[in-house]
C-alpha cells in the first residue's frame, strides 16, 4: 500500500474557526499543531478508566483538555470588551487560564478537529472546512 502525504510536518500550524463563529465580522479562531500519532494514542489511552466493577469508561472531557493543552498554539479575536486577551503558553503547553476562557462546547469541537487533523493531515483542508469535500 502506498503512503500518500502532502509533506505536512509536526511543525506546521493549522487555523480553525469554530462553526458558530463562521460568518462573524471578527470570528474567534485558534491555531494548533498536530499531535504525533504515538502521543495521540497515549492521550486517548489515558482517557480510559477501569472501574472496580470491571467496566471501562472514557473520560472524554479529560481527553479534550489534554489535547488542547498539547496542541493549541494561539488564538485570534479574543478580548474582554476593551482589549485583546493574549493566549498564554506555560511550560510548552496552553495555560489553564487560556483554556478556561474557551467555552466547553467549543473545547469539544476544537479538540475533535485537532484529533481528526492529527490522524489525517492529508485531508486537513477538508476537515478544517477550508475546502469543499464534495468534489
Amino acid at each position: 500500500m502506498a503512503l500518500i502525504t502532502k509533506n505536512k510536518t509536526f511543525d506546521d500550524t493549522y487555523e480553525y474557526t469554530p462553526v458558530n463563529q463562521r460568518g462573524e465580522e471578527k470570528p474567534f479562531s485558534v491555531t494548533f499543531k498536530r499531535i504525533p500519532l504515538d502521543v495521540l494514542a497515549v492521550l486517548q489511552d489515558e482517557a480510559v478508566a477501569l472501574s472496580q466493577s470491571g467496566t471501562y469508561t472514557i473520560n472524554v472531557n479529560s481527553q479534550y483538555l489534554k489535547t488542547l493543552k498539547y496542541a493549541l498554539t494561539g488564538w485570534k479575536n479574543v478580548n474582554d470588551g476593551k482589549k485583546d486577551i493574549k493566549f498564554r503558553i506555560v511550560h510548552g503547553e496552553a495555560s489553564d487560564e487560556s483554556l478556561g476562557i474557551i467555552p466547553p462546547e467549543l473545547r469539544a469541537e476544537i479538540a475533535s478537529i485537532i484529533i481528526e487533523v492529527s490522524k489525517d493531515p492529508a485531508n486537513a483542508d477538508v476537515i478544517l472546512g477550508n475546502e469543499d469535500d464534495s468534489k
